[in-house]
């Protein structure tokens, strides 16, 4: 009788568990165009208050998405496994599709080319017909980077002991590195904005880079398009810091070079490396990579693929210590525009960095943010009155070493997924 019970309380509760509640559905599509809005942070709150009652289908669908977002990366793709093996019949063709793009962004990051190579052909071959036109150029493009990448190496990167490396500022007032290999060094521009590391022709050749066949099209900020070809750095060190077969895009100099102030960028230690430290600790002069992890009680810091989101004041901004100024887009300016209209003059915004320059209209406004128990004010800030292109739309615009310089210190960690500021 007692087993008979026992039983039948089972079969309640697994029942009980799979079935959603009665708004399981409103707040899963809410969830949805939260994530599709890059609202990662409201996505995350929400959900764990909604969790329990939504299907199995929906919280794996969920889970997979922030585990992408917030860097657990092997855990995203066991929820995309599962998906795809216990509720395929469940699933629609856009679904799998959004599903298999989501796979192949968590093998790009775990350096599983060969598997990113892959799943993106699938992606082409099956369900090109659910592809807008830039999505089918944009996998393409990415196509031409793990298909000369999949026979490749990952990268490693190994942390001997507490590194300190000394910041450099160029012309620009952006952080340099000076990275070697052998007998060879260079100063690079240590950068979380770039999605890959960078670096000119002739860098690349002086560092004895493998060059790989095909050629992409990389966009810049400008939203202007410059070619690149894919290499693979044997090794190379920043002072304790080992890093192997880091993938580069290689730039012709000149689209490495601002003429205007007579600046040649030579190099960039982009996210793929920075991201494989784990935990950056900055200051004006030093940058200190630690071999154990500071703990963090906030979890501020996001990934949109490879570009790291804060989360500030409620808004959530792109992070690119490469940026000399703070920007602000369209999305920041709708809210404030008819104040901005009255009290600002209407002017061209410059536009610039690696792949060209490009203008846009705007103004430029004192801007405000409360970090931490600080507020933090920048007197004169670019926000853009136009679009700049779907992607950077999303967000109320971009952090820059304006800001990150009013702190003494900022630490950036990949693992609990934090950036903290202190004066």
């Amino acid at each position: 009788m007692n087993k008979l019970c026992l039983l039948l309380l089972a079969v309640i509760i697994h029942g009980c568990s799979h079935r959603p509640g009665p708004n399981a559905e409103r707040n899963f599509h809410r969830l949805e165009f939260w994530l599709s809005e890059k609202d990662f942070f409201r996505a995350r709150d929400s959900f764990a208050v909604y969790k329990e009652d939504f299907s199995d289908l929906q919280r794996l669908m969920i889970e997979a998405n922030l585990d992408n977002t917030f860097n657990r990366l092997e855990q995203s793709n066991r929820q995309i496994r599962s998906l795809l093996k216990d509720h395929s019949k469940e699933l629609t063709d856009t679904a799998i599709c959004k599903l298999l793009q989501l796979k192949q962004a968590n093998s790009a990051k775990l350096f599983e080319y060969k598997d990113a190579y892959e799943t993106i052909g699938e992606i082409l071959g099956r369900y090109r017909p659910l592809l807008t036109a830039d999505e089918i150029k944009d996998h393409e493009n990415s196509n031409i980077i793990w298909k000369a990448l999949a026979g490749q190496p990952k990268q490693v990167v190994r942390i001997h002991n507490d590194a300190l490396l000394t910041i450099k500022r160029d012309k620009v007032g952006l952080p340099n590195l000076l990275v070697k290999a052998d007998t060879v060094q260079s100063q690079f521009i240590f950068d979380t904005g770039a999605n890959l590391c960078t670096a000119t022709e002739s860098t690349a050749k002086k560092f004895n880079m493998q060059l790989m066949d095909g050629v992409v099209e990389v966009g810049a900020i400008t939203g202007l398009k410059v070619n690149a070809r894919i290499a693979v750095c044997p090794v190379l060190t920043l002072r304790e810091v080992e890093v192997r077969n880091a993938v580069f895009l290689v730039f012709p100099d000149s689209a490495l070079r601002i003429p205007q102030i007579d600046f040649q960028m030579h190099g960039i230690i982009g996210f793929p490396v920075i991201e494989a430290m784990k935990e950056i600790q900055m200051s004006e002069n030093i940058l200190k990579i630690p071999a154990a992890r500071t703990v963090f009680s906030s979890q501020n810091l996001a990934l949109d693929f490879l570009t790291p989101v804060i989360s500030i004041d409620g808004r959530y901004f792109t992070f690119d210590s490469g940026a000399g100024s703070t920007i602000l887009y369209r999305k920041y300016f709708e809210l404030y525009k008819d104040s901005i209209g009255k009290k600002y003059p209407e002017t061209d915004i410059n536009l610039g960095g690696a792949g060209g320059a490009a203008s846009r209209k705007g103004y430029h406004i004192p801007f405000e943010a409360h970090i931490g128990n600080s507020t933090i004010r920048i007197d004169k800030v670019a926000v853009l009155k136009e679009n700049m292109d779907k992607e950077h739309d999303h967000y109320y615009g971009n952090i820059g070493q304006d800001l990150i310089r009013k702190f003494h210190t900022m630490t950036i960690n990949f693992e609990s997924m934090f950036i903290k500021f202190q004066h």
